[in-house]
């Protein structure tokens, strides 16, 4: 699912009580004369993180492509199209797995100037307000909405705020992760 970050913040403003803020978030207004107000600059920011950390513990996003190694079998970690998070194979050129060993900023291989194909886990990298970023299908924009409203409240000292966020952003993970199952947390309750 692919979606633009201003588009998410409108929303996320909205729903922290910042209709100014949600008002001025809107096409015609960005342009790159656009003036970011520091609430949008951290609203940002906490969608940044949020987008994040689902692509790191909950809704893994995978690429690949193919890479040359250099004259040390290497293959530098910034060459890579997405923002790399962890590499997850390697296959040689004759379509078979291979060992790797991976650095902080490379990945060591068998054969110099050969090529292999990568397959690893990337993570979307917010940057600005028309950034367009990709998220795993089951990642909803309430989801980010509420993850997103939870980092925001949480940095700025509102505790019991970030706590509601926070649960409604657990529980809209454990529904997307279980495809509308019930939660067997409520199984014995009358309500459910």
């Amino acid at each position: 699912m692919v979606y633009t970050a201003y588009k998410v913040l409108a929303p996320i403003a909205s729903f922290l009580g910042r209709d100014d803020i949600a008002s001025s978030l809107s096409v015609e207004n960005l342009d790159e004369n656009y003036n970011m107000q520091t609430e949008t600059k951290f609203m940002l920011e906490a969608l940044n993180w949020t987008a994040i950390e689902l692509a790191e513990e909950h809704f893994p996003l995978l690429f690949s492509e193919v890479k040359t190694t250099d004259q040390q079998c290497c293959v530098p970690i910034s060459g890579f199209t997405k923002m790399f998070y962890r590499l997850i194979r390697v296959k040689d050129d004759s379509g078979y797995d291979t060992t790797f060993r991976t650095f902080p900023d490379f990945i060591k291989l068998s054969k110099p100037n050969s090529q292999f194909s990568f397959v690893y886990q990337y993570l979307p990298n917010i940057t600005g307000l028309t950034v367009q970023f990709e998220m795993d299908s089951r990642v909803t924009q309430r989801i980010l909405i509420f993850g997103a409203c939870a980092v925001y409240c949480l940095a700025n000292g509102l505790y019991d705020e970030a706590k509601m966020w926070d649960a409604r952003y657990q529980d809209a993970i454990f529904v997307a992760k279980h495809n509308g199952e019930k939660d067997k947390r409520f199984k014995n309750s009358p309500l459910y």
